[in-house]
């Protein structure tokens, strides 16, 4: 496909191609997962630089808009998927899925609640589904400050649980081993800072 073609090839007849050359690149369970991450970065970061279009959204009216974003790469993504409850956000390829829950940051209670269900209801910790992520949609000033709390209520409330480095000052990775297959689980944690609160009104 040359770069005439696409630029003038409408936005529905790219779509296939794109979404052929994407399953050319999954080989295994690993590449399915960084494409994720990746495609899931680029959501968030475009949802903070549009943080003012947010204020008046419920939990789920921003889920569903991060999940619109992956089905045009080919895969199967849902919201309330059934498995061991009503997941928040399921993605799949293939034999491939991933999880992912999220939670409005309104007590750190709130958050365990939110870990509890995707790490002991409704990650199966069975090969090629044993990958996801813990979304924190935070509306509350200083971000770094809840980054840093919520890691202090995980080691208190979770010895077992291994925290990676923070990245970019709010996100990290972690894992642990699930209670039922005894095998290790890795979850990718993000604090997405949504607080919107311009001064230039009050002048």
């Amino acid at each position: 496909m040359t770069i005439l073609t696409l630029k003038t090839a409408k936005e529905k007849d790219l779509v296939p191609v794109f979404r052929s050359a994407i399953a050319a690149e999954i080989e295994n369970y690993g590449d399915f997962v960084d494409i994720l991450r990746n495609v899931l970065k680029r959501v968030l970061k475009t949802m903070v630089r549009g943080r003012n279009h947010f204020q008046e959204m419920g939990e789920d009216q921003i889920t569903y808009h991060i999940i619109s974003h992956f089905d045009a790469y080919g895969f199967s993504s849902s919201h309330d998927k059934q498995i061991g409850g009503h997941v928040d956000i399921t993605v799949e390829f293939e034999d491939y899925l991933w999880y992912g829950e999220a939670k409005i940051h309104s007590s750190y209670l709130t958050l365990q609640r939110g870990w509890a269900q995707l790490t002991t209801r409704y990650m199966t910790g069975m090969v090629d589904e044993d990958r996801g992520a813990f979304l924190i949609y935070n509306f509350n000033k200083d971000a770094v400050s809840v980054t840093t709390s919520w890691r202090e209520v995980m080691q208190e409330q979770y010895p077992d649980i291994v925290l990676g480095d923070v990245e970019d000052d709010l996100n990290f990775v972690c894992s642990g081993v699930h209670e039922g297959t005894g095998r290790k689980y890795t979850v990718d944690q993000y604090n997405i800072p949504l607080y919107f609160d311009p001064k230039d009104r009050l002048l």
